[in-house]
């Protein structure tokens, strides 16, 4: 029955089309409670990337920047996931065995592929491991200049990198 049960299927075909009836009723009731409840109840990770979008804009406009240094900004931050998680915060919640053991999984062919780390004893690729940390620049970023004091080794997985020398 549907409602009060005063009213009830007396056939196979009366009780089929109650089923279908009472299933799209249930699935339109789902979709229109999901979408109510994601008008009172917005998420946060895109509404934070919509204000710093319009930061952005903002600061662009009011610093009157050049055209192709304000795509470049622009162009970045539009890159930047909307979805985007603290990694950290995620892998210091790990218990060390298990961020050791996803560390590995995640990093300790890259560092074995590389000639100076292929023959290292495991215990220390274990540690290499559990100290890299994945960074994504964008297209024509600046990663270190001339006679910058490096205090980073970067591995480069996926990527196309230039070194140029300015000449005075």
């Amino acid at each position: 029955t549907v409602g009060y049960g005063d009213a009830t299927a007396d056939t196979i075909q009366g009780q089929m089309v109650s089923v279908l009836g009472m299933t799209i009723g249930g699935v339109i009731f789902s979709w229109f409670m999901s979408n109510i409840f994601s008008i009172l109840n917005p998420d946060p990770t895109k509404e934070k990337h919509q204000e710093q979008m319009q930061y952005v804009v903002t600061y662009l406009k009011v610093n009157n920047l050049p055209i192709d240094t304000a795509a470049r900004v622009l162009q970045f931050f539009r890159k930047t996931s909307v979805f985007s998680f603290d990694e950290g915060r995620l892998l210091t919640a790990l218990p060390f065995h298990l961020r050791q053991e996803l560390f590995d999984w995640l990093y300790s062919h890259i560092i074995r592929s590389i000639p100076l780390f292929a023959d290292l004893e495991d215990h220390f690729i274990h540690e290499l491991c559990l100290s890299v940390s994945p960074v994504e620049y964008p297209q024509y970023q600046l990663i270190y200049q001339h006679h910058d004091r490096a205090n980073e080794t970067f591995i480069v997985v996926d990527a196309q990198v230039s070194m140029m020398k300015v000449i005075n």
